[in-house]
């Protein structure tokens, strides 16, 4: 039965594919996939980092640094990765969080960082890319 069925599929496939307006619906919509894809290459989220704040919280084992940044969107719709990180006495604390921007909009967003103590300062670093 398979084969009764197979070989006029085969007839109609292969004589579609030669078919002069086959080909050219072909070349039309390679056109059309050619230009979404270079609108959507350009079409993309432009993340900037408006400010930055950072307090700390808590004593001993239970000390948080929390982060709170402002990040404004000047492009399309998408998604950004947020990567942050603490730096206190040489130790490197990291943290990041994908985040869907609206067009044009702007968002918080809260990190917390788990620390020990290691006394003296500490350093906060922010970037933002677009995946």
């Amino acid at each position: 039965m398979k084969r009764i069925y197979s070989v006029p599929v085969l007839l109609l496939v292969s004589s579609l594919l030669l078919s002069p307006g086959c080909t050219t619906a072909s070349s039309q919509s390679t056109a059309s996939v050619t230009s979404i894809s270079t609108i959507s290459a350009t079409a993309k989220p432009q993340p900037s980092i408006a400010n930055v704040s950072t307090e700390t919280s808590g004593q001993f084992s239970n000390y948080y640094a929390i982060m709170s940044i402002d990040i404004q969107n000047n492009g399309a719709a998408g998604t950004v990765m947020v990567m942050a990180s603490v730096t206190q006495a040489g130790v490197i604390h990291e943290n990041d969080y994908p985040l869907y921007f609206s067009k044009s909009g702007t968002q918080t967003l809260r990190l917390v960082f788990p620390l020990q103590w290691q006394g003296g300062d500490w350093t906060p670093k922010v970037n933002v890319a677009v995946p």
